[in-house]
């Protein structure tokens, strides 16, 4: 058995492959920025493995193969904090087959049904001064003009990998990225 990676953004280009992959006894990872909640939401029939937040959280079903938080979070909140930004950090349950955490909540009517980390600014001088201070740490992906999801720098979807690996027992050179595959 192997274990197929591939970023939600592309598995269509991949879908027909993969399935056939998946047929044959191999697992899926899909990966990608969004939640849980979101993963589940839109992209459950494709994969066995899911990696949610650029990495930050595994799972397969109910079960959490992997939880590990940015170490940069902290830091951003405190830059929220001081520029007065609206945010809804809500992390996902670990020990709930969904369901969400509140981590950090400034704004509770800001939705975390799509995004983990979601903020939202009041102006452009404070959204540029917020991600030049942010800029070591995190990215901000803009859902319209004020409104962004964070990725934190030190996530990845290649980080969770040893935790994919005990959790299946899979060796490391039967996982294999989709990007890794010919057309």
């Amino acid at each position: 058995m192997k274990i197929y990676c591939v970023s939600a953004g592309d598995y269509d280009r991949h879908a027909k492959k993969l399935q056939a992959l998946r047929l044959k006894g191999n697992m899926i990872l899909l990966y990608g920025d969004c939640s849980r909640t979101c993963m589940m939401r839109e992209h459950y029939r494709k994969a066995n493995i899911f990696a949610a937040d650029n990495g930050e959280f595994v799972f397969s079903g109910c079960r959490s193969l992997y939880d590990v938080r940015s170490a940069f979070l902290e830091e951003t909140l405190q830059v929220l904090k001081k520029h007065n930004v609206s945010y809804a950090f809500r992390t996902e349950d670990p020990s709930a087959c969904g369901g969400t955490v509140d981590l950090a909540v400034s704004d509770p009517s800001l939705p975390n049904d799509t995004y983990t980390y979601l903020v939202r600014f009041s102006g452009a001088e404070e959204k540029d001064a917020v991600q030049a201070e942010c800029l070591p740490w995190c990215t901000f992906h803009f859902l319209d003009g004020l409104t962004a999801y964070l990725i934190f720098n030190d996530s990845s979807p290649r980080s969770c990998l040893a935790a994919v690996q005990k959790a299946t027992g899979v060796r490391e050179e039967d996982i294999i990225f989709a990007d890794e595959l010919s057309d």
